[in-house]
Parts: C-alpha cells; sequence; structure tokens
C-alpha cells in the first residue's frame, strides 16, 4: 500500500515515503520511480521556501529527460516480454508527455500555479500509474518469466 503523509499544513499536498510498496520488481524501472518520488518530494518542500521558479523549471527539465529515458526503458521492455496492455499503457505515458509540455508552457508564460499544477499531477500520476498500472506490469512481469 502507498504510504503518504502530510507535508505541509498550508498545502493540501503530500509527501510521499518511498517504501517496498512502490516497488513492481524490475531494478531500473523500481529506481526510475525512485527518481520521480524524488522530484516530488523536493518541489512540494521547495513551495514554502519561495524557490518555486526555479525548482518549477528544475522540475520540468528532470520530467522531459524522465518521460524519454524512463517510458522508453518501460515500453521496450513491454514489448520485448509481449505485454498484451502495452499500447494501453503507452497512451499514458503520451498523456504524461503533453501535460508536462503544457506545464512548459504555463511556466513560460509565469503562470505561478504552474508549480503546485505539477505536484497535484505527478502525486496522482504516482497514486494512479505507477501505484495501479505499473503494478499490474510488475504482476505480470513476475507470471511471464524469464522477463
Amino acid at each position: 500500500m502507498l504510504t503518504i503523509k502530510n507535508h505541509v499544513k498550508t498545502h493540501e499536498f503530500i509527501m510521499i515515503e518511498w517504501n517496498d510498496s512502490l516497488l513492481i520488481g524490475h531494478d531500473v524501472i523500481d529506481s526510475q520511480h525512485k527518481e520521480l518520488v524524488g522530484l516530488l518530494n523536493g518541489l512540494e518542500a521547495s513551495t514554502g521556501r519561495g524557490l518555486m521558479t526555479k525548482e518549477t523549471r528544475k522540475a520540468l527539465e528532470f520530467m522531459s529527460a524522465y518521460a524519454e529515458k524512463h517510458f522508453k526503458t518501460e515500453e521496450l521492455l513491454m514489448h520485448d516480454c509481449g505485454y498484451p496492455y502495452r499500447a494501453i499503457h503507452a497512451v499514458d505515458h503520451i498523456t504524461f508527455v503533453a501535460r508536462q509540455m503544457a506545464f512548459a508552457s504555463a511556466v513560460n508564460n509565469h503562470d505561478k500555479d504552474t508549480a503546485n499544477d505539477i505536484i497535484a499531477f505527478l502525486e496522482s500520476w504516482i497514486k494512479h500509474h505507477i501505484s495501479v498500472e505499473d503494478m499490474e506490469f510488475g504482476r505480470w512481469l513476475k507470471a511471464h518469466p524469464p522477463c
């Protein structure tokens, strides 16, 4: 089960505590997921320090690199292992990239709510995509060795 705890009482955001419940059982993918959780927690922590523009831009750069690296890794593994739901899963990845691009546009237009929007999106992504969709893929991998 995903462990969360309240982080900043002035915001409705949560800090996600990395633990074994987030492991899908593939070392590379798990490591990449842990990086994303770290980004989210760092961005949340920066909300109280007045570093939002700088941290938001860093978060967007990370999200772009993450999407390219992580989604390629995951989709290649799904393809190579014959995962039957890879096309549906890839649609989620396309949505992530589209949202990242929209956030980048908002930052360039000096939208001050962008950091909060990114935090909310990443929380939702971790709680729903990683904790549900990627977990399902992890269970499938375990049931279909040697993948």
